[in-house]
This record gives C-alpha cells, sequence and structure tokens, in this order.
C-alpha cells in the first residue's frame, strides 16, 4: 500500500472516529438542562397538617396531542422521597415540610380527615422552562418529610415518588405509592400495609409489628429482615410464590381474592406447622 493512500486511509478513520465521538458528545452533554430537569432547591416551607390522619399526594398530567390530533399527556419525570419520621420536639407536631420552590405551584385541600396536595405540573415547568417544555421533562428534588406521633397514612399517586420510614413507632403504618421504592426500617406499630403499584421494591429491617398486610398483587419484590412479626396476612389474585424463614413471623395467614389465585410457599430448613381452618 502507497504511503499517499495510508495517509487518506488515516484521514478518513481519524474524521470517522471524530463523528462518532461528536455525536457521543452530544448525546450525554446536549441541552444539559433538559436531561437534568428542574431541581427543586433544598430549602424548605412548613406546612400544617393538625388533626389530619391521612396524606393524599397527586401531580397534574399536562395534556399533549400527537401529529394526529389526539390528546395524550405529557411525560413528566419525578425524582424525591416521601420521608416519614418520628416527631422529636412540640415545633414538629402535625407538620410537614416541602420544598419552599414548590409551595406556589402546591395546591392543598382537606376533605373531612384528609389533606390532598397537589403538584401544578404545568405551571412550575412552564415556569422554569419559559418557553418550550422539552419532552420528557423532568422535577427532581421533589422531597416531602412528615413528622409522625400516631397512625400514618400516605397515599402517592405521583409516579416514581419514593418512600422512607425511619425510627417510627406508631399505631398504623400504611403507604400506598406508585412506581416507587419503600424501606421501613427501626419501626414499631400495630399494622404495616405497604403497597407498591405497577413495580417498585420493598424493605422492611428491624422492625416489629403486629400484623403485617401484603397485597401480593402489588408487591413483587419485597423482602423483610431481622423482623419481629406476629401475624402475616397475604392475600392475591394471580400465582405467587414466596419463600418463608421460620423467624419472619409466627402465624401466615393465605385470604385469595379469587379461585384462580395460587400461593407457593417455600419452607426452609427450620420446623414449621401448617394448619388449615
Amino acid at each position: 500500500m502507497r504511503l499517499t493512500t495510508k495517509i487518506v486511509l488515516g484521514i478518513i478513520a481519524a474524521v470517522f472516529l471524530s463523528a462518532i465521538g461528536y455525536i457521543c458528545y452530544l448525546s450525554l452533554s446536549y441541552d444539559g438542562e433538559k436531561k437534568t430537569g428542574l431541581i427543586l432547591k433544598e430549602e424548605t416551607a412548613g406546612i400544617d397538617i393538625s388533626g389530619q390522619k391521612v396524606i393524599e399526594i397527586y401531580a397534574d398530567t399536562i395534556p399533549m396531542k400527537d401529529g394526529r390530533g389526539n390528546k395524550d399527556r405529557y411525560y413528566v419525570i419525578f425524582d424525591g422521597h416521601i420521608n416519614i419520621q418520628p416527631v422529636t420536639n412540640e415545633g414538629e407536631k402535625g407538620k410537614l415540610e416541602i420544598p419552599e420552590q414548590l409551595k406556589e405551584y402546591l395546591e392543598i385541600s382537606t376533605l373531612h380527615d384528609k389533606t390532598i396536595l397537589r403538584v401544578k405540573t404545568a405551571e412550575l415547568l412552564a415556569d422554569h422552562y419559559k418557553n418550550e417544555i422539552p419532552y420528557p421533562a423532568a422535577i427532581r428534588g421533589l422531597n416531602i418529610t412528615v413528622y409522625a406521633d400516631s397512625c400514618v397514612d400516605i397515599r402517592s399517586r405521583v409516579d416514581g415518588l419514593r418512600a422512607n420510614v425511619q425510627g417510627l413507632k406508631a399505631g398504623s403504618i400504611n403507604i400506598d405509592i406508585l412506581r416507587g421504592d419503600l424501606n421501613i426500617e427501626n419501626c414499631e406499630a400495630d399494622i404495616i400495609t405497604p403497597i407498591i403499584r405497577d413495580w417498585g421494591s420493598f424493605v422492611m429491617k428491624n422492625s416489629k409489628t403486629k400484623v403485617f398486610n401484603a397485597d401480593l398483587d402489588y408487591l413483587q419484590n419485597w423482602r423483610i429482615e431481622q423482623c419481629d412479626i406476629d401475624t402475616e396476612n397475604l392475600t392475591g389474585s394471580g400465582n405467587h410464590n414466596i419463600i418463608l424463614p421460620a423467624s419472619e413471623c409466627r402465624v401466615m395467614n393465605w385470604n385469595p381474592k379469587n379461585e384462580k389465585a395460587s400461593l407457593n410457599v417455600s419452607l426452609g430448613s427450620d420446623t414449621a406447622r401448617v394448619v388449615f381452618p
């Protein structure tokens, strides 16, 4: 091969590799804000929820039209935590904390003993991006802290919002979230009921409860570690498989939702007693 041919091929190869590198660079760094999304600042504001037993959290969807004129909803990525922790001083009683930046974009209403929080998604993103909201858009740092001293009943329909319950002693802990991870650690309650809709992992560690309720239709990926459970109530409508170590609970009840539901239980080497009613 002639020297000139080698030079030409070398130039072509260099241009090709440069183009590939540039494309990779663009894919990683082009319009970084759109990829990262709106990040809410850490400054917080308090909300009084005294006397309310249930907290429901929603985020408005953004309607859009596809090329054929059909309406659909704008896809928005939410990232954040619902942190449930015990009251440590009088100022925290009946309070929850939200990002200060979110306050003017949050609609708060009450219904009987329920507090309803609704994020005004379209207004928040429109004010942030000024011109055109990117697709997909993202709101990050959506962190909510709930101070609890008796019963906890939180229902989140914000896609991807995770929940953590730490060091809480309560009558009941009921957490119902959508496509997010749920962790309960170092807690004590008479009744614990976790629900994760669609997908997400559930972990409970170093906790104690008289009754643990699990709908297996809403707990696909879950584990319990070093917990003291008197009675474990399981239900479901499909075919489910669980591994049940003797240390997990003293009594397990299976209450199928329909005739087609089934539960396969794998027992370890521990001695167990199975009783049918």
